[in-house]
């Protein structure tokens, strides 16, 4: 995981290709986050997640139509923010983690 704070430390930030879900809020300092999502997705394609307090309808066709492959609305809950990672990233079968159950 890395965090970065700006729109354009997350443009650079995006250049790495082990990447596997970038998460962008449209509310950044110095960029517009639909200009740094157009960026990110012209370097990467990992799945790209908006969080953020814009909950028109119109912001969430204008973060889809930027790139995003999904958008999350703030306030949200972590489960929400986990569910939708793993519906964007799934594990690979041989990486996936079973709970093993022990008789009683």
């Amino acid at each position: 995981m890395r965090a970065v704070r700006t729109g354009a430390e997350g443009i650079a930030a995006a250049a790495d290709p082990a990447i596997s879900l970038i998460t962008l809020d449209m509310g950044l300092p110095d960029m517009d986050g639909h200009v740094v999502a157009r960026a990110m997705r012209a370097q990467n394609n990992a799945p790209l997640l908006f969080l953020t307090a814009r909950a028109e309808n119109d912001d969430v066709l204008a973060g889809m139509a930027s790139g995003a492959a999904a958008y999350l609305t703030k306030p949200f809950r972590p489960k929400e923010l986990a569910q939708k990672a793993s519906e964007l990233c799934p594990a690979p079968l041989e990486h996936t983690v079973t709970k093993a159950t022990h008789p009683a």
